[in-house]
């Protein structure tokens, strides 16, 4: 489970597992069992690593190079400052008190989402709100607004600007793809075409043509396009010749 859990975060299930991994785990799974466990029970909650299939406890069994008994407290350490300072549950004295206090969130999210779709439906809708910049605006607006909260202190994010190891600091490992990949890429592309009927992908390409002329639905020439063997960037440059290409409305 946490290779897969590691997989899904940050793309890769091997070497050693980082503090960042870490706290990524206690966000994912380890906060969300650690409080309901807490709610339900009023008391602590204790981690058992145990094989689901067998039943067999792991504390003694190593992954990555390390005990999993160590692995489970540095997670249940990262599980107990995510709660406090990420997830909003100490911000009320009981958080299910009488459940009025998940009710007053739950009407607050339900009026502002409304509040706002109203104030994009009174600009016209969607489009016109996009392309006069206000959705990316409200973006740059929000972006800004988040991460000068966490740069001066207001938000606190475990392990960026809190509880956050010195000697870990500023590691990251970029992605880079294998030379190879593209290589692989472009020659399983040329054998593709090299296999194609011309005259047949002249003749699904015309059908694209017409139906984008005609305004009508492209999805029935795009799959036959497709079982022609023509790439996504042929129907794309088609495409853009038609309807040309978006440039986004950037406002600061």
């Amino acid at each position: 489970y946490l290779r897969d859990l590691r997989r899904r975060s940050f793309g890769s299930a091997r070497g050693p597992i980082e503090e960042g991994q870490i706290l990524e785990i206690a966000r994912e799974c380890g906060s969300t069992l650690f409080l309901s466990g807490r709610i339900k029970t009023g008391d602590y909650v204790t981690w058992r690593l145990v094989d689901t299939r067998s039943g067999k406890s792991l504390a003694a069994r190593k992954v990555d190079g390390g005990d999993l008994a160590v692995l489970a407290d540095q997670i249940i350490a990262g599980v107990l400052p995510v709660l406090a300072h990420e997830s909003g549950v100490a911000d009320t004295v009981d958080p299910l008190g009488g459940s009025f206090c998940i009710e007053s969130l739950t009407s607050q999210i339900e009026q502002d989402v409304e509040a706002y779709l109203q104030k994009i439906d009174d600009m016209g809708g969607v489009q016109l709100a996009i392309e006069r910049g206000y959705i990316q605006r409200e973006i740059q607006e929000s972006a800004y607004a988040y991460q000068k909260e966490i740069e001066g202190g207001e938000r606190l994010i475990m392990g960026l600007n809190a509880h956050a190891s010195e000697e870990n600091r500023g590691r990251f490992r970029l992605y880079t793809p294998r030379p190879e990949v593209e290589q692989n890429q472009k020659q399983n592309l040329r054998r593709i075409k090299q296999g194609r009927n011309p005259a047949r992908v002249e003749s699904r390409l015309a059908e694209l043509r017409q139906a984008v002329d005609a305004g009508a639905n492209l999805m029935p020439p795009l799959i036959e396009a497709v079982k022609e063997g023509i790439s996504l960037g042929e129907i794309s440059g088609l495409l853009s010749e038609a309807f040309g290409t978006y440039r986004e409305n950037i406002s600061i």
